[in-house]
């Protein structure tokens, strides 16, 4: 099982892990990641249900993805199951915690479509940040979240914009053949 520091076992995914240790029943299992931003649980957008695989059998699947979200890479027989309760995930305290994290994980993003040599445009600088923020806070009911779902709505468009935003920039210092 793999945890982040910022992440508890709710009381409910415990007993839901006991009850399946005794037999294996599936090579993987996800549960819902449930999000606390600046000490309220977020229960809409596309923040919840953040499913994620992280309990799984060690001969099943191994660490992958890309930072800042890694995740867990299965084999394509693995088998996987889902178990009820949440992983509680202190994402930010703080607006200013959430701001910090956005410019963090854009510069991340920007660094890896940079390897990717991937030139951003208009639709990535506009229509990119404006569907994410619709999907976050329209489409996934993220407005019934109230203030805080707004801010999250709108942080995460601000990520996207940042993402492109720094991947043209370090294309500047490319002198042209």
């Amino acid at each position: 099982m793999s945890l982040d520091a910022d992440e508890v076992v709710s009381d409910e995914l415990r007993d839901s892990i006991l009850n399946i240790k005794s037999g294996h029943l599936r090579d993987a299992y996800r549960f819902n990641r449930l999000n606390n931003y600046c000490g309220r649980w977020i229960r809409h957008g596309t923040w919840y249900p953040d499913r994620k695989i992280r309990l799984w059998r060690k001969d099943s699947g191994r660490w992958g993805g890309e930072n800042p979200h890694d995740r867990v890479v299965l084999n394509e027989a693995a088998s996987v199951g889902f178990l009820p309760g949440d992983l509680l995930h202190y994402t930010a305290s703080t607006p200013q915690e959430w701001l910090d994290q956005i410019e963090r994980f854009s510069a991340i993003q920007a660094h890896h479509l940079r390897q990717q040599n991937v030139r951003p445009n208009l639709f990535h600088h506009i229509i990119k940040p404006s569907f994410r923020f619709l999907q976050s806070y329209l489409l996934r009911g993220g407005f019934l979240d109230g203030k805080a779902g707004w801010e999250i709505a709108w942080g995460q468009a601000r990520m996207v914009r940042q993402r492109y935003e720094k991947l043209d920039a370090s294309y500047d210092d490319v002198k042209p053949d």
